[in-house]
């Protein structure tokens, strides 16, 4: 199997479970061979994203036919790197692992440790040409691929997208179980306004994940 063709299994693997389907372009592929050893795209295939469930560490290694302690210490190198996304259940106490998909996901979880370097700088140019110089984005809007399933439900519903009052907002951060707060994405890789970095704010299980794997720092809501 070709290098090329082990990157194209990931692509397409990736747009199973994602609403926003990845273009094969030049620079997309570029993308995935920054971010993926080929060995970490076999671990990557086996992985489901987190829109198509969860896999803890005896199922992964069942799956894929490996000894526990060394799928454990693959996926979990991939995780610190921003790749993998790790939940531990509240039912059983184990780890349970899901592919990241590339965008929300692992562009966010990448830069989210605010490292700079020459990696980081290339994966930063490609992502920009692929989602901004190459249409990805107006693609994406134009797209006559749902970007979610339609369910009618004969209601009528109160249209909630707009500003939110401060009075929700601080109700929302004051019952957040965990809170951090990473570097914007677009700011990040564009590079193109002195705006503050430290914007995207995070609850939940995604917080918990930023702070332990990837170096985010614990916010208090004060």
């Amino acid at each position: 199997m070709t290098t090329e063709s082990i990157y194209e299994q990931l692509r397409c693997h990736i747009n199973r479970g994602s609403t926003s389907k990845l273009r094969k372009t030049k620079e997309l592929m570029e993308i995935l061979e920054i971010l993926f050893t080929p060995e970490q795209v076999e671990y990557a295939l086996a992985l489901p994203l987190p829109s198509m469930g969860r896999l803890n560490l005896e199922e992964l290694a069942a799956k894929m036919g490996r000894a526990p302690l060394l799928v454990e210490e693959k996926v979990e190198v991939m995780a610190r790197e921003g790749k993998v996304l790790v939940t531990k259940s509240r039912k059983d106490g184990k780890k349970y692992y899901a592919l990241w998909q590339l965008l929300p996901g692992i562009l966010e979880s990448t830069y989210a440790d605010g490292i700079d370097n020459d990696q980081r700088r290339r994966l930063a140019k490609l992502a920009e040409k692929y989602y901004f110089d190459e249409g990805g984005w107006n693609e994406f809007a134009s797209s006559t691929y749902p970007p979610s399933r339609i369910i009618p439900v004969n209601r009528s519903i109160r249209n909630t997208q707009g500003v939110l009052p401060f009075e929700e907002v601080n109700q929302m951060i004051e019952q957040a179980n965990l809170i951090t707060i990473i570097p914007c994405l677009c700011r990040s890789v564009a590079k193109k306004c002195d705006h503050l970095l430290e914007t995207d704010i995070v609850f939940g299980a995604w917080a918990s994940y930023l702070i332990e794997y990837r170096g985010a720092r614990k916010w208090t809501v004060e």
